[in-house]
């Protein structure tokens, strides 16, 4: 098992493609963009997550499709000012855990026309322990499985916490909305 520690978005960038399962890639504060994680699947997970959980790296965008065997933790999602929705977005991807986040709508009163995270098409994918405010909507699925949604708090939406159509087996549970 290996650690990785980066700074930038390109250095996160570069520590994927060398990561292999089990590894853990650890994000100094900062602000992460850009961020396309495309046909990375692993068989036990690879870890991201902020190297101070009292300073947390700040990521602005972040797709994960067609992967698996993704964890991420302990980081802000809040998009750029001039973002579109779904600046977070899981599709066609499995195994892919989200706890403990904290997720923003746009800055300023912008936000409540914003819906910031998409799981789409998708199987196993859980939402934990996280927090989402300032927002139209928190959570968006559209035609998944096996997807999680526990243990959050949803706050200062525009209008529902949890949205979507055509998944199943979706367990939502133990949430504050």
């Amino acid at each position: 098992m290996s650690d990785f520690i980066v700074s930038s978005s390109d250095g996160l960038k570069s520590a994927l493609s060398k990561a292999k399962a089990g590894d853990n890639i650890f994000l100094k504060s900062g602000i992460y963009s850009g961020i396309n994680i495309q046909g990375a699947n692993f068989s036990s997970d690879v870890n991201i997550t902020s190297f101070d959980k009292n300073d947390q790296a700040k990521i602005t965008d972040l797709i994960i499709q067609k992967s698996s065997g993704i964890s991420l933790s302990n980081v802000i999602l809040q998009p750029k000012q001039a973002a579109s929705d779904y600046c977070f977005q899981v599709r066609n991807s499995s195994n892919i855990k989200i706890d403990s986040v904290h997720v923003f709508g746009k800055e300023g009163s912008a936000g409540y026309d914003h819906s910031p995270m998409m799981i789409r098409g998708s199987s196993n994918v859980s939402v934990t322990n996280s927090e989402f405010e300032h927002a139209w909507h928190g959570i968006n699925m559209l035609d998944n499985t096996g997807v999680v949604i526990a243990g959050n708090i949803f706050h200062d939406l525009r209008t529902d916490g949890v949205r979507g159509g055509g998944n199943s087996s979706v367990v939502i549970k133990n949430n504050f909305f």
